[in-house]
């Protein structure tokens, strides 16, 4: 199932790939970001290699959210780096501008294996904190054998959404069973 799942996100950038680079050439989009969003992380970003607490803000509004939860996880966790992650160009600037209790901002990888690895090997999370019912399932399952605990945040499943969530309900029970924690809406 997970091999179909990394199959199909290999399929989407395939298809979509000359939207991407028109846009990279037009508008200058996803260019800085691509090494990022392949795992490539500058070497700077964690020098001291030690472990962190990673959480994911898809949009705007999560990052905002997010902001509200970082300090308690600062006060918690003093020893461990915190490190935000997000999906979009709005969310990262927000991130970047906005919030200020992280030791560094970057945009989250494709959820494929190797490059789900690779930015793992840097970001060194003992901890993975999702802000929304946004799942990445090659993230959660290498956190799942990585040792790596996971939450899911302020996670809602709207009554639209739920019939396609049962319509691939084995998948997702594999999906949501390396979820450690989940304080949903």
């Amino acid at each position: 199932m997970y091999t179909i799942y990394s199959v199909a996100i290999v399929l989407f950038f395939a298809i979509l790939s000359p939207y991407f680079l028109y846009q990279a050439v037009r508008y200058r989009k996803y260019i800085r970001n691509l090494p990022q969003r392949l795992g490539y992380l500058p070497l700077s970003f964690n020098f001291v290699g030690g472990e962190s607490i990673w959480n994911h803000a898809v949009t705007v509004g999560e990052v905002l959210t997010a902001r509200a939860l970082l300090p308690q996880l600062r006060e918690r966790y003093p020893r461990l780096r915190i490190f935000l992650s997000t999906t979009t160009i709005t969310g990262n600037q927000v991130a970047r501008t906005n919030v200020h209790d992280v030791d560094g901002v970057f945009y989250f990888p494709l959820d494929l294996p190797p490059i789900v690895r690779r930015t793992m090997r840097v970001v060194k999370p003992r901890l993975f904190v999702m802000m929304g019912t946004e799942l990445w399932p090659n993230l959660l399952r290498a956190c799942r054998a990585a040792g790596v605990k996971t939450a899911l945040v302020n996670g809602r499943i709207s009554l639209r959404s739920f019939p396609r969530y049962r319509l691939a309900r084995g998948f997702f029970r594999r999906v949501l069973a390396d979820v450690d924690r989940f304080c949903m809406q």
